[in-house]
């Protein structure tokens, strides 16, 4: 018994000897986690950190030269001083983007006076830094949210870092982030949206929480900047849309919630993600109506320009004898317009020119006149005009009739000639127009009522109807727009209303008449910016591009000439870099979906997967943003890639990471080495390229680089850079 007893107590001794080691052993494992957990966020924040800090240093960096105006600060610097000076002007981009650059310009002692004539007009004493000091500071920003969108993505720390310094190493995102552009902004609340919609995904398993509510209307509020932003701003509104959407699918998928939590999420998430940009975009839009007192350029309706013209609008209706101004009644519509200049030879009829034109002009102005004989301006009783009476037109300035007769319309060859014809009023039977009220009834004699009412000018001799549109005129119409006689009556270019009346016999009645709501402001104001961007043409010898040329860095773009040159291009080792990891990233996945098919990936690596689904990612957004450029029709200029090129880094950060991935991981033992050794070489590369091609950002002087004497001809690696 003694025996027994003495090795039960043996056995016991040892199993709480074992199991005090066991919980020695777990206690240690723990703690080991603890540090590994510790110093893995330590050195997470420590590249974060240090790539922000270059990032700002970078752009901050020679941010006051040089000390002139370059490219489009031309547009963009004019466009703040007309917000802090409160100047209306037509502009085919949305307001935020110069909003932010008027205040930090009136926050930086800027009063809105400096001219910003033309590329190159030196800055002098006016504080011009802080608008750039703006741009700059957003454009830091893109290098800490490109390092944590990817890091959202593939929980990568190496694709993070490196898809952050392909972007701060990139000359291009540099060259415009130091000066005053709308790109910048632009390019932060992109990406700054698909920030905010990464992180909101984060919190997908946690529906209707504190941090969900929160990103989702963060990704909201970015996307609505965006938008108020950008000339293109469907581009950024569909992308963000089909992420939303894939969003909403995996919701749907997720098979372990109840059925009524995906229905409550999308009821919930849908309007936050596109209703909630359109209402934040509203006190924008408000803004910009109340800070805008003057009207310099008439692209609006005449509705929506009352409040900004002269007394000359207020009367309801106009007479014989009144002296007008004809505005075609679309949306950008100019006025009908002549100047003393005569068709050239061989262009119909040599007589004066009859265009339309969207300034404010005292040759805009006509006098109407009895059709059977000459009538001077307030000539005895008003008598009013009203649908269907005939008159003649006489252009103030020159005294000749409007005309029309059967030669052939500049352009438009199967329309006829309107011309400007006669002397002091005397003309012949071709001067004579009946006035039509659209949707009038037949033989209504109601009063032609001047902004409301809207009418065709019919010509009595050939039944046409004057007609303008958006055809441009050579030099010798000094690229005014085509007015022609339209044998079709129906068309709705044919339209015209009334805007300004000039006559002292008529009673005067308020503007508040003829002002238009405020959703009616909103939707006039898009369609115009919509119109005026797709009609964007380039100037004589500015160089532009086409998208195919845009990730091959075919052609860049001059910022600076002169002495100080300023050239943007992409870091050609960089964006050739991208193309190859793109190219990579399609034959990686092509290969892995052939094997997924057969079977072959149970057993792959987790770091595969996740590492394809962020560059599916980034892949989709790269289209979304590049794609839409090829049918457009309007002038492009290289920096509109710029957008898509972000994404684009992002693939390469994820192909570079999952490539070092795997060559160490078959070097067995001494994979740490390999690794770090790697990335060490990568990194280096990337920043030697970045610091070659550094003078093309911040400046080069001397002979240009196709001068074999020039200290940059070894930057000229392609004949069509003109750096």
């Amino acid at each position: 018994m003694k025996s027994k007893l003495k090795i039960k107590m043996e056995s016991s001794e040892g199993v709480t000897k074992k199991l005090s080691q066991n919980g020695q052993h777990k206690r240690t494992d723990h703690a080991m986690r603890a540090k590994i957990t510790i110093n893995e966020n330590y050195l997470w924040w420590s590249c974060l950190l240090a790539i922000t800090f270059f990032a700002f240093a970078s752009r901050l960096y020679k941010i006051d030269e040089p000390d002139h105006i370059c490219w489009d600060e031309t547009h963009f610097g004019k466009m703040g001083s007309y917000y802090l000076n409160h100047t209306f002007f037509f502009d085919v981009h949305p307001p935020l983007g110069k909003m932010m650059i008027a205040a930090f310009g009136h926050m930086t002692g800027y009063n809105g006076s400096f001219a910003f004539s033309k590329p190159g007009d030196k800055y002098g004493g006016v504080s011009f830094v802080g608008m750039r000091v703006c741009c700059a500071c957003l454009g830091s920003c893109l290098i800490p949210i490109s390092f944590g969108s990817t890091w959202l993505l593939t929980k990568r720390l190496n694709a993070a870092v490196f898809s952050s310094i392909i972007v701060l190493c990139d000359t291009g995102v540099l060259t415009l982030s130091q000066y005053i552009l709308l790109d910048t902004p632009l390019l932060f609340f992109i990406m700054a949206a698909a920030f905010c919609l990464l992180m909101f995904q984060e919190y997908h398993k946690k529906p209707f929480s504190p941090a969900w509510w929160l990103w989702l209307s963060l990704t909201g509020a970015s996307l609505s900047c965006a938008i108020r932003d950008s000339p293109t701003k469907s581009i950024h509104r569909t992308a963000k849309s089909a992420m939303t959407m894939a969003w909403m699918r995996k919701v749907l998928g997720e098979k372990r919630r109840s059925r009524h939590s995906p229905m409550k999420q999308m009821v919930s998430g849908g309007p936050c993600s596109s209703d909630f940009p359109i209402a934040l975009s509203e006190p924008k839009i408000i803004t910009y109506f109340n800070r805008m007192r003057y009207d310099s350029r008439q692209f609006r309706c005449s509705e929506g320009r009352s409040p900004t013209l002269s007394l000359s609008l207020y009367f309801s209706a106009f007479s014989f004898g009144s002296i007008v101004t004809i505005k075609n009644h679309r949306t950008g519509g100019a006025y009908l317009h002549s100047h003393w200049h005569l068709y050239p030879d061989g262009v119909g009829a040599k007589q004066q020119q009859v265009t339309t034109y969207s300034h404010k002009d005292d040759n805009n102005r006509w006098l109407v006149s009895h059709f059977n004989r000459r009538t001077d301006h307030e000539d005895g009783e008003a008598v009013i005009v009203r649908n269907g009476d005939l008159i003649r037109l006489q252009h103030v300035t020159t005294g000749r009739n409007l005309h029309s007769h059967k030669e052939v319309a500049p352009i438009t060859k199967n329309h006829y000639q309107v011309t400007c014809y006669g002397e002091n009023g005397t003309g012949d039977a071709n001067d004579i127009f009946r006035v039509e009220l659209i949707n009038a009834i037949q033989g209504n004699r109601d009063p032609v009522r001047t902004v409301r009412s809207v009418f065709r000018l019919v010509h009595m001799n050939t039944g046409c109807s004057v007609h303008s549109h958006n055809k441009q005129l050579p030099k010798w119409g000094w690229e005014q727009l085509e007015v022609s006689c339209n044998p079709r009556s129906d068309d709705k270019k044919n339209f015209w209303n009334i805007e300004e009346v000039r006559d002292n016999r008529l009673p005067n009645t308020s503007f508040e008449v003829y002002a238009p709501s405020f959703s009616e402001k909103i939707l006039e104001s898009h369609a115009v910016m919509f119109q005026g961007n797709s009609g964007l043409k380039p100037k004589e010898g500015e160089g532009t591009s086409r998208p195919w040329q845009w990730p091959i860095n075919y052609r860049g773009q001059p910022f600076s000439g002169g002495q100080y040159r300023i050239y943007l291009l992409g870091n050609p080792v960089l964006w050739w870099g991208v193309l190859v990891a793109m190219t990579m990233y399609l034959l990686i996945s092509l290969v892995h979906a052939i094997r997924r098919q057969r079977g072959f990936t149970q057993n792959e690596d987790a770091i595969i997967g996740r590492t394809l689904a962020a560059c599916h990612w980034y892949f989709c957004a790269w289209l979304l943003h590049y794609l839409p450029f090829w049918p457009m029709t309007r002038v492009l200029y290289f920096h509109h890639y710029f957008p898509a090129w972000i994404f684009s880094a992002g693939i390469a950060g994820c192909v570079l990471d999952l490539i070092l991935e795997e060559i160490s991981t078959r070097c067995g033992q001494h994979s740490w080495s390999v690794h770090h050794a790697l990335c060490g070489i990568l990194t280096s590369g990337i920043v030697y390229s970045f610091c070659t091609f550094l003078p093309l950002s911040y400046g080069m002087s001397g002979p240009p680089a196709n001068n074999v004497t020039s200290n940059y001809h070894h930057l000229k690696w392609l004949d069509t850079w003109d750096i």
